[in-house]
């Protein structure tokens, strides 16, 4: 999930009445044309309620582009095994030929949407378009280290209605134990194949917000199309990370751990989000989506989005070491705690990180 503080007085131009049926058809990423003639973009009501936007439609055949050729280059193979396995696992049959990760990521449906189409039906019927609402932690880091350190782990894990929008989320219709509010109806062996993946999981990008955004970081050189790119890739992260079976996840010590599992999950989520997003955006080479370029954006998001900025170096075995953690009840209370404790400290110091995360390796299985 990617979302952004709101600022008072803003508003999307070229938003159009609502007048006519929803036409929020699925894409994928290497399907996107503006001109081809099965993923007709301009045709989708998203891009027609803002027409206003100049080159709007270029701009998003490019990111998509972008991101396309990203997935499909060498930047993602050091997580090859860790994913293909993930995906044997699930009973996943995985292509010769074709890299798991690319298969994965390109089998996801992708939707266009502005804050207007909120509570709308997608055009293949499958998903009610999410609220753009956002609830989230909403503590200061000052505060949350507090609530750690005395171990008031479900008053740091409250989540509140907070003053932002939602630019972008991934979506599966299995809940994460991690996520939000907890286990509810979790089924996660019904994902099996990438034809399940376009079944039971989506993207929803919301343009106008995105928009609206790249614009309020003009100073900081952040455009419309890197910061789309930047999203997308974001959440398409997610989807990498997904074992599509967290029933096991949770402490391994006695006692429950509930609230401090969600807490620890959802920052490292987020926050592992960021940092790949971040390194494959920079790996291009283009100037527009250079770290020192869309950092300015993350340093103004959320504290559990920030923490993606100190694992610069330290992404790979924490990537690798999160996914091995959601499978099964391995991490101690202690080291969910001196983690949350290390990254809410004033000055967060990357050779505590780093030990931590080669205590974390240590328990973990070998698969």
């Amino acid at each position: 999930m990617s979302f952004v503080k709101k600022t008072a007085g803003t508003k999307t131009d070229g938003i159009k009445d609502k007048s006519k049926p929803t036409l929020c058809a699925p894409i994928r990423v290497s399907d996107i044309n503006y001109n081809n003639n099965n993923i007709n973009i301009s045709n989708q009501e998203a891009v027609s309620r803002l027409s206003d936007i100049k080159d709007l439609l270029p701009v998003i055949e490019s990111a998509f582009k972008t991101t396309d050729s990203i997935i499909q280059g060498d930047v993602l193979a050091k997580f090859e095994e860790t994913i293909q396995l993930n995906l044997k696992r699930r009973g996943f049959d995985i292509k010769s030929g074709a890299t798991c990760i690319y298969q994965l990521l390109n089998s996801v449906n992708i939707y266009l949407v502005t804050h207007t189409l909120c509570g709308d039906k997608t055009d293949d019927e499958k998903w009610v378009i999410p609220s753009d609402t956002v609830w989230s932690i909403n503590l200061d880091k000052k505060e949350l280290h507090k609530d750690i350190e005395n171990e008031e782990f479900e008053k740091a894990n409250i989540r509140e209605k907070v003053e932002a929008v939602l630019l972008g989320c991934y979506k599966r219709d299995t809940e994460r134990y991690f996520a939000g509010e907890g286990s509810k109806s979790m089924n996660g062996s019904v994902i099996s194949s990438f034809a399940d993946v376009r079944e039971h999981c989506s993207i929803f990008l919301w343009i106008d917000h995105i928009y609206e955004t790249s614009n309020k970081y003009k100073d900081n050189n952040i455009s419309f199309e890197a910061l789309l790119t930047f999203v997308l890739l974001h959440e398409l992260m997610h989807l990498m990370m997904d074992v599509f079976d967290e029933h096991e996840f949770g402490i391994k010590d006695e006692g429950n751990f509930k609230d401090l599992g969600q807490l620890y999950g959802y920052f490292r989520e987020e926050s592992l989000a960021n940092a790949l997003a971040l390194h494959l955006c920079d790996s291009t080479g283009n100037k527009a989506l250079a770290y020192s370029i869309l950092e300015h954006f993350v340093q103004n998001q959320t504290i559990p989005y920030q923490t993606g900025l100190l694992y610069k170096d330290l992404f790979e075995k924490a990537v690798k070491n999160w996914m091995k953690r959601k499978t099964g009840k391995y991490l101690t209370k202690q080291l969910a705690k001196e983690w949350l404790l290390e990254i809410t400290e004033e000055k967060p110091d990357s050779n505590n990180l780093r030990r931590i995360e080669d205590e974390i390796e240590e328990i973990l299985p070998d698969k």
